[in-house]
């Protein structure tokens, strides 16, 4: 019985599919501004991440180092991603934002690797706040990216 269920289940959210396929999509309002900003945020850094793990020419862009600079900043990070309590408070995601920070330093690091000859000159000053930040896990991160630069 429980199997003829799950199979009249799997046949009926099909069907929805693709009556569902056939028909415009209904017009829906677009979510709050913070959450299409999080959301849009979290797709661009995972992009430079991506080219910088591939070792892209796109990271030649001073403006692709600009992002990966800001993703380092752990502050901005911590207004960047929020978490809403039960309570209604919102409040900084430090889980998120000390993942975004040292992503980005891994990142660097891989690019580094796979494309010594790019400037990163400019993302320097970035990766030394975190190295002296009291972040101890973003410490240990950035003095690896740092070696990893051959800068200290």
């Amino acid at each position: 019985m429980r199997h003829h269920r799950h199979n009249r289940l799997r046949i009926s959210t099909l069907f929805l599919l693709l009556i569902g396929g056939c028909q415009k999509a209904p017009e829906l309002a677009p979510p709050p501004s913070a959450a299409t900003g999080g959301v849009r945020l979290e797709i661009q850094y995972n992009a430079i991440r991506a080219l910088a793990y591939r070792g892209s020419d796109a990271m030649k862009d001073p403006g692709r180092l600009d992002v990966l600079a800001e993703m380092l900043d752990e502050q901005k990070q911590l207004q960047h991603f929020r978490l809403k309590l039960k309570d209604g408070r919102d409040v900084p995601d430090q889980g998120e934002a000390q993942t975004t920070v040292e992503s980005a330093l891994k990142a660097i690091a891989a690019l580094h690797r796979k494309r010594p000859e790019i400037d990163l000159s400019r993302l320097y000053p970035a990766i030394e706040q975190v190295a002296q930040g009291s972040n101890e896990v973003l410490k240990q991160e950035a003095r690896k990216t740092q070696v990893a630069l051959g800068i200290k």
